[in-house]
């Protein structure tokens, strides 16, 4: 059976080096995804903007939307990320990356399935 368009489906889990699943990136509809944390990542973020990114194998990466620390964030990105590709968060200045490319480091990321 396939899941029916309302059912959310989970579509990556993001993890850090040091850290376990921290973050689960669900499809809640074609173009709509649901970023959930596993734990609230206040710490995590330290004051700096959570950035959620896509990136394709060969393709510069491409953000999909700035993230809460502490809650669900539902974001509708103008391209979803596609099977086979990274999906990663960066920690950047409040407001996101200035310049639309990634410029803090990379505190979790995932594959998605």
């Amino acid at each position: 059976p396939t899941p029916s368009s309302r059912e959310p489906q989970t579509i990556a889990v993001l993890a850090g080096d040091k850290t376990p699943a921290l973050l689960v990136l669900n499809r809640v509809s074609d173009q709509r995804l649901a970023v959930q944390p596993m734990q609230d990542l206040t710490a995590l973020a330290d004051g700096r903007a959570l950035e959620l990114w896509a990136i394709s194998p060969g393709q510069a990466p491409r953000s999909l939307g700035l993230l809460a620390p502490g809650a669900i964030t539902f974001i509708t990105p103008r391209q979803p990320p596609r099977q086979g590709d990274t999906v990663a968060v960066s920690l950047e200045p409040p407001g996101g990356a200035p310049q639309g490319v990634p410029t803090g480091p990379i505190v979790l990321s995932g594959k998605v399935i």
